[in-house]
């Protein structure tokens, strides 16, 4: 999740097991993605989140800003 947030990607997330319905609540109140459980899944669901997620970035874009102004690992060590 934070790999595709730091580059400004939306997330459709199609959560299975353990911490995945943690993580999709937690892209999803924060307004950096969607979630579809797997009785909502299907070809129309998955291309009306993308469009979704395509037509509406800024959110994701937003995360990138706040995550690329994030102190490194390397000042805080010092």
């Amino acid at each position: 999740m934070f790999g595709a947030l730091a580059h400004g990607l939306g997330q459709l997330v199609l959560p299975q097991s353990a911490d995945n319905f943690v993580n999709a609540d937690a892209v999803t109140r924060a307004g950096y993605g969607m979630r579809l459980l797997a009785e909502q899944v299907s070809p129309a669901s998955v291309a009306d989140a993308v469009r979704t997620l395509l037509t509406d970035p800024w959110r994701a874009r937003r995360a990138a800003t706040e995550i690329a102004a994030t102190p490194r690992v390397s000042s805080a060590a010092r």
